[in-house]
């Protein structure tokens, strides 16, 4: 309940100051050619103010959508606390935290003046973000990790990650085809201290980018694997030529005459 009120208070506040953001907007527009234009900037207030409607009815979601659509649209600092209230209140508390993050960076003039409830809200957040270990064995190099639909590096593997509590989904992919699905739930706050574990099949070494070559690539694709065989073959085509010029008394008497390697 002490959430509600706290972010009730600013949305209270952002609302007071948008009106004049949004004149600002329009002189920023005609130095800025990335600047929203003044339809954008419309709209954006318009998405605002019905972010803050649905946050005091309590329709999270709605403002959700609403803050997430001004901000895209025009991102004033401002909005953006607000956005970060309305994630934390839905649930996206990994989102959420680094909206806060946002704003305490970028916040000027009278934004700034929010920086306090920022980090205070920012405070009381991070405790309750959950985190779990991922481990997958066997991870072919181009195969694609993914933890709710969403691309992952294979950097956070072994790592405490930090995820928003509830279900979800972690998958692999190779050559476009699902080879592991697992899913799982975390509490807030949790730490997971037994790692979500995937075990892969093998890839086909050929298939790998770090083939058997040791290199990078299969063995048959590296051009000196090439080269060698070439020089293995006219090596041996030049071992067979000298046996067979070697047959009579005249070592240079065969088919193959000095000094050159051409057939007759």
């Amino acid at each position: 309940m002490r959430r509600f009120s706290f972010t009730f208070t600013a949305f209270a506040l952002c609302l007071a100051v948008a009106g004049g953001d949004a004149e600002r907007a329009a002189a920023q527009a005609a130095a800025d050619p990335n600047a929203p234009t003044a339809a954008e900037t419309t709209l954006a207030r318009e998405q605002f103010r019905a972010g803050v409607d649905a946050a005091r009815s309590g329709r999270w979601w709605e403002a959700l959508e609403a803050f997430t659509r001004a901000y895209e649209l025009a991102p004033r600092p401002l909005t953006l606390l607000n956005l970060a209230g309305a994630q934390v209140e839905t649930g996206h508390l990994v989102e959420g935290a680094e909206s806060y993050r946002r704003f305490i960076r970028e916040a000027e003039g009278r934004a700034a003046e929010q920086v306090p409830a920022a980090e205070e809200a920012l405070a009381s957040v991070e405790p309750r973000i959950a985190r779990v270990r991922l481990e997958i064995s066997n991870l072919a190099r181009r195969d694609l990790v993914e933890l709710d639909d969403a691309p992952l590096s294979e950097a956070v593997l072994g790592a405490e990650l930090p995820v928003n509590p509830g279900e979800h989904v972690v998958r692999v992919e190779r050559a476009e085809q699902e080879i592991a699905r697992e899913s799982f739930s975390v509490e807030e706050g949790e730490r997971r201290l037994t790692p979500v574990q995937l075990e892969l099949p093998l890839a086909p070494l050929e298939a790998e980018e770090g083939g058997s070559d040791g290199r990078g690539g299969s063995i048959f694709a590296s051009p000196w694997f090439w080269v060698i065989v070439g020089v293995v073959v006219v090596g041996t085509a030049i071992g067979i030529g000298v046996a067979v010029a070697s047959g009579g008394q005249d070592p240079f008497a065969g088919n193959i005459p000095p000094g050159s390697w051409s057939v007759r």
